[in-house]
């Protein structure tokens, strides 16, 4: 997998920050992801 740099830029500005923001930007993500998952499972 190649992500783009804007992508990259992302990750490494999450990565910088406090412990615990960084927690709770990451499960945000992880459950978007998971209802994005899930809404395109339910449209079949």
């Amino acid at each position: 997998m190649v992500l783009d740099k804007k992508n990259v830029q992302r990750l490494e500005n999450i990565e910088q920050l406090p412990n615990e923001d960084k927690i709770h930007i990451l499960y945000t993500i992880d459950n978007l992801i998971k209802a994005a998952k899930f809404k395109n499972v339910a449209a079949l």
